[in-house]
């Protein structure tokens, strides 16, 4: 069982990936999907593709390729970062990664080794979310607060 998954929906955090990707078409935002000009190729340890579309994700506003023969929906940490996504996570109080663009705050819980978008209700870094837990969601959970202590 996968703590944080149902159906092959949820988002994970990948610090390996190098670009967002979706399963399915109805993860886009209507009317963005587009072909790729000479297609884009990736491999992976097991296997490599050509895709051939991409578009706008419904949740985080960002650019994903489209494979509809992939197990699940990957966002690249590295490319969240470069997209201005901020990232925070301290393991102290919560094993989760948060990450904020522009005011809203989603979180990336840890469950079977994978870092999994989850529903939870509004929250700050410093608050603990560990009883909350319930599934997977593509609303934002708040806005987060940094507070460094000397």
């Amino acid at each position: 069982m996968m703590l944080f998954q149902l159906n092959n929906t949820g988002i994970h955090l990948d610090s390996g990936s190098t670009f967002h990707l979706r399963t399915n078409e109805d993860d886009f935002k209507e009317g963005s999907l587009q072909g790729i000009h000479g297609g884009f190729h990736y491999a992976s340890n097991v296997d490599g593709r050509n895709l051939y579309r991409e578009g706008i994700d419904k949740v985080f506003d960002s650019v994903c390729k489209l494979d509809t023969r992939a197990s699940d929906n990957i966002n690249s940490l590295s490319n969240m970062v470069k997209d201005g996504f901020d990232v925070f996570m301290d393991t102290k109080r919560e094993n989760s990664f948060f990450v904020t663009r522009n005011g809203t705050t989603w979180q990336f819980g840890h469950g079977n080794g994978l870092y999994t978008l989850v529903d939870e209700p509004a929250a700050t870094a410093g608050s603990s979310t560990k009883e909350k837990r319930k599934t997977k969601s593509t609303e934002p959970i708040g806005t987060l607060q940094t507070v460094f202590v000397a």
